[in-house]
């Protein structure tokens, strides 16, 4: 079984290998990994082992030239059995596999689709209380029938969707502009 472990690639990760990067972050992180019951190089037969799948996230978020390095350095060190997650806007990464020459191996590429505003306003409509306020009924409404077009750019996007439901939802705040 492989267990997810988020890390920012602001944090150099251009090393020659993958999976000794991942170890030294994994010591970095989880210092009971040294724990000597473990034995030695318990990060290391984690990462080696295969049972760390890594989402490399921000590659979007790091100087241009860099990108390039980051994928090249997958590139070489990637075997046929190594999964891996990387997160990235479109125009970034597709400007990184440019500039390093050839494309991440065996990637998937997933792109989401925006999301409707019926879904958004239904996934909103979840997450309030039986009876919404007054402001959220006219705010559904407008996110339904797209009324309101920034509103409804926003909702269109997992982070925006995100962020009306930190904002206005979590804390009680009310939505009416």
């Amino acid at each position: 079984m492989m267990t997810p472990a988020n890390y920012s690639l602001r944090r150099n990760c251009t090393h020659p290998r993958l999976q000794d990067w991942l170890a030294v972050r994994l010591e970095q992180d989880y210092p009971a990994l040294a724990a000597p019951q473990l034995g030695a190089g318990a990060a290391a037969a984690l990462a080696e082992g295969g049972h760390i799948l890594p989402v490399l996230d921000e590659l979007d978020e790091i100087f241009a030239p860099a990108r390039a390095q980051v994928i090249a350095a997958l590139n070489a060190s990637l075997t046929a059995r190594d999964q891996l997650i990387l997160t990235s806007r479109r125009a970034e990464f597709t400007a990184a596999v440019h500039d390093a020459g050839r494309p991440l191996t065996a990637a998937a590429v997933i792109v989401p689709k925006p999301l409707t505003p019926q879904a958004a306003a239904d996934y909103l409509t979840a997450c309030l209380p039986s009876s919404p306020t007054e402001a959220w009924t006219h705010t559904l409404a407008a996110l339904r029938s797209r009324a309101v077009p920034g509103l409804t750019r926003l909702a269109a996007t997992p982070l925006g969707l995100w962020l009306i439901r930190t904002v206005y939802v979590a804390s009680g705040a009310d939505p009416a502009p």
